[in-house]
């Protein structure tokens, strides 16, 4: 690793925050620069890299199910220099797992509303960190589609990077409360 000078200058003015960066590779000699520009308003980052590319970002935070809440984050990006423009969007947990997964726990009585007797059945889903949808992959997949028709062959139209869901059955218990 190459030590950097790092220049940084922050601005907070009418509810926006304007943000300047440099940096300087000592070793290589080689300067980067940064600006990005965070919006209270209208809500995103617009940032500006090396005066080569442009991108603006969003980011939705929601409530979620059991013990997880949804991160949206929606970004597109124009290269300046090739003029070529990329559109991204991101569904993942807001937060990590050390078990990745949600557990759901459900409790049944077997002999009526008043009675003793319960099953409890609980089920963990495990999903991706993430799941990524880019305009690539939606000219891909209309590609396709218009190809060889919707629902023929065996390769689906969104033939992306794995996304691995598993339900896994992994409480069966009953129970007698006396």
């Amino acid at each position: 690793m190459h030590p950097l000078l790092k220049l940084r200058k922050r601005l907070n003015t009418l509810g926006t925050t304007v943000s300047l960066g440099c940096d300087y590779d000592v070793f290589s000699r080689v300067v980067t620069f940064d600006t990005t520009w965070c919006d209270s308003i209208v809500g995103g980052e617009l940032s500006l890299s090396n005066f080569a590319q442009l991108e603006w970002r969003k980011v939705w935070l929601f409530p979620g199910l059991s013990d997880a809440a949804t991160r949206i984050e929606l970004s597109s990006s124009f290269d300046l220099t090739s003029r070529c423009a990329d559109a991204k969007l991101r569904v993942g947990l807001r937060r990590k797992f050390s078990k990745r997964g949600l557990s759901f726990v459900h409790t049944m009585p077997l002999d009526g509303k008043t009675g003793h007797c319960k099953l409890d059945l609980g089920a963990s889903l495990t999903v991706p960190n993430e799941l990524q949808l880019t305009d690539a992959d939606v000219r891909d997949a209309a590609r396709r589609l218009t190809r060889r028709g919707f629902g023929t062959g065996s390769t689906p139209p969104f033939a992306g990077p794995e996304m691995n869901f598993a339900l896994d059955l992994d409480r069966l218990d009953i129970r007698l409360d006396l």
